[in-house]
């Protein structure tokens, strides 16, 4: 990138003025004449040395809090390219572009992941999925309508709601269809179960489904 040879080049001619400053203070020390250049000298190299300071530190923060927004998903960050230098414009405009394609990604995402919940919530089929506690990450609107329940902690809890389909779920392998009778609202129903275990960003995830036959 232009950015680092840019950078590098402003950097090593800063490092040569500051060693062209050095020679010539100490010059002075040892020869003892030109004492009046002092004046100019050491004031000179404080500034060059404060301005590859600023430099190095300006990079360094805004390099930081470009990370820090990578880590935490903050996409919501830019940085104005217009008032800068021509070598920070360019890292600054690459920070945009970065900025902007995560933006865009996340996005597409989250677009995908109501269109998922859509689709889940209208499905005639009950859907209950735990994680690797048995808390409850989410049930959708048919077991609810179902089971006549707004919301079930826990996969445990299941014990007392179906107390049958329970007792199948703790035997049945991941992937087995099978047939539970039932008993809900005082009526007999016909259920048929299937277990799923999901693995999601190295999350265990189980998804049980039921679908209501008679």
């Amino acid at each position: 990138m232009n950015f680092f040879k840019t950078f590098q080049t402003k950097v090593l001619m800063n490092l040569a003025i500051i060693t062209l400053l050095l020679m010539g203070i100490a010059s002075v020390f040892v020869h003892r004449e030109y004492i009046f250049a002092l004046v100019v000298l050491i004031p000179t190299l404080i500034g060059v040395l404060w301005s590859v300071f600023n430099l190095v530190n300006k990079t360094n923060t805004d390099l930081s809090q470009f990370l820090l927004g990578i880590q935490y998903n903050d996409f919501e960050q830019g940085f104005a390219t217009e008032q800068m230098g021509d070598s920070h414009k360019e890292l600054y405009s690459a920070f945009n572009l970065i900025t902007d394609k995560f933006r865009h990604l996340r996005s597409e995402q989250e677009a995908q992941n109501q269109l998922m919940q859509t689709i889940i919530s209208n499905v005639d089929t009950g859907i209950f999925c735990t994680d690797k506690d048995g808390k409850c990450l989410m049930m959708n609107t048919a077991l609810k309508q179902l089971l006549h329940k707004s919301y079930i902690p826990t996969f445990e809890s299941l014990r007392h709601i179906t107390p049958n389909v329970f007792a199948v779920l703790e035997k049945i392998q991941p992937g087995e269809r099978t047939m539970v009778k039932e008993t809900i609202q005082n009526e007999i129903s016909q259920i048929a179960v299937q277990v799923y275990i999901l693995k999601i960003k190295d999350e265990e995830i189980k998804a049980v489904s039921y679908t209501h036959l008679t």
